[in-house]
């Protein structure tokens, strides 16, 4: 039987909402997609049977992981967890599942199947998890149904009417937070040194020029004179090695000492993600070392009067506030982005949008506790259509009115991004009578005094206008 469907195992009912609506979207852009949307001790699954999709039909399982799925009382989603890893390890599929974090379960809670694991974060934001889901599911070969099953698609759409995100058959652009690299690095370049290596590859990373240390080698983009020149002179540096990016990545010269082509990417794919972030922070942003990973943030003055003009992707002249201040909470609000490079037939850089706060517009508040208590109280009004627009004000702050974003790779050689946010066609699209309203430039503040208190943590004044 032909292996043709995504399964989705979770908890239910409580995670039955976002199944439905990643049902919906996956079954929209092209794949077969099968889950139980109702508990078995309450009615009937919405297919006949887990065991025979699980063992005959799925290509992949999709396990949801959330603060409820992993109870130990979920037997049903357990089940369903070790028939998944059996079936795996049938079809020696290391990636048969993929897990979906769906909350802020902690990783540690994470049954053991899932632990080890590389998991599609939809905590923070559905969208962006989405995106992430597909792109992954492509680059593992999943295939997308061969024709249009408009009759396994109308199932779920007759599923989810009861939520207010139904969706028809009909295109609809959508605006992705990726941008593609228009002209990425022309060669790898690999150099042996003299000197002991700890000594020097600490010289190096005060150099600020991104590479990646190989044995008794360093590999990087910069040319050798480039290097000798933020580096003591005392080191001697020869060249080893000269790749194109392409045969560095698909492995050519396989009798070279060389890096295998899985580990050519990773590196490919770091030397990027630090070559753009120093292009962040000589663009003035600053780097926020509180988050689980590195994020960028706008201080206060950087760009002017804290707005930035661009024009949004469908037609309008307008502006977007990246630093704001809530006087209910004394604190200000900061945008900031994460960094993510992917390297595959093409090359994408992912901004992820990130919130930071301080108390002076500088100084970045580290409590963990406290930043996770406003940013789920602040920002909870800011709905998709805020969130695009700040977006777009960021890659329009990066490439300040040229064509192209163009990066330092610490050679005469520069890595150019794509100015505009790369835009997808859906096939499925919300119904024209469901209005989608941008939100105002200034999200409502919080209106509780008591939840005030906890977030700040201690007592506010009873000024006039609380």
């Amino acid at each position: 039987m032909e292996l043709d469907s995504v399964f989705i195992s979770h908890a239910k009912p409580e995670d039955n909402e976002f199944v439905r609506w990643l049902g919906a979207r996956l079954t929209g852009v092209g794949y077969k997609v099968w889950a139980e949307l109702t508990d078995s001790s309450a009615g009937s699954p919405f297919w006949a049977d887990i065991e025979t999709v699980v063992r005959e039909r799925a290509v992949k399982t999709l396990s949801v992981v959330s603060t409820h799925s992993v109870k130990t009382d979920r037997r049903g989603f357990r089940n369903e967890l070790a028939m998944a890893e059996a079936r795996g390890r049938k079809l020696d599929d290391r990636r048969f599942i993929i897990p979906l974090k769906l909350d802020q379960v902690s990783h540690d809670a994470f049954p053991a199947e899932l632990a080890q694991l590389h998991y599609v974060d939809f905590s923070d934001n559905w969208g962006s998890g989405f995106l992430e889901l597909v792109s992954t599911l492509e680059r593992l070969g999943v295939q997308k149904s061969a024709s249009d099953d408009d009759g396994l698609f109308e199932q779920w759409r007759a599923i989810s009417e009861q939520l207010p995100n139904v969706v028809e058959i009909a295109p609809e652009p959508a605006l992705t937070n990726l941008v593609t690299v228009a002209r990425p690095p022309e060669r790898v370049q690999v150099f042996s040194f003299d000197g002991d290596p700890n000594k020097f590859f600490a010289d190096l990373k005060k150099s600020e020029i991104p590479h990646v240390p190989f044995h008794r080698l360093v590999i990087t983009f910069a040319d050798l004179e480039q290097l000798a020149a933020r580096m003591p002179s005392h080191y001697r540096l020869c060249a080893h090695s000269d790749y194109t990016l392409a045969e560095f990545l698909d492995g050519t010269r396989k009798n070279a000492t060389r890096p295998e082509r899985a580990d050519a990417k990773n590196m490919v794919t770091r030397m990027l993600r630090e070559s753009i972030e120093l292009h962040l922070r000589s663009r003035g942003l600053r780097e926020y070392s509180g988050s689980t990973s590195a994020a960028f943030y706008f201080p206060e003055d950087l760009a002017p009067n804290n707005k930035v003009y661009y024009d949004a992707a469908f037609g309008k002249r307008t502006w977007k506030g990246v630093v704001g201040r809530s006087q209910k909470l004394r604190v200000n609000w900061h945008l900031a982005m994460k960094v993510n490079v992917v390297v595959s037939e093409m090359i994408v850089v992912r901004f992820k949008p990130y919130i930071c706060w301080s108390e002076d517009g500088k100084t970045p508040i580290l409590d963990a506790k406290r930043t996770a208590k406003l940013r789920r109280q602040f920002c909870k009004s800011w709905w998709n259509p805020h969130w695009r627009a700040l977006q777009e004000a960021f890659i329009a702050f990066l490439a300040d009115d040229k064509p192209t974003i163009e990066v330092e790779l610490g050679t005469t050689d520069t890595l150019a991004l794509d100015r505009q946010l790369v835009s997808v066609e859906l096939a499925r699209r919300m119904p024209s009578d469901l209005k989608v309203v941008d939100q105002p430039d200034d999200p409502d503040e919080p209106d509780d005094l008591d939840e005030y208190e906890d977030l700040v943590g201690e007592p506010l004044e009873e000024d006039e206008d609380q």
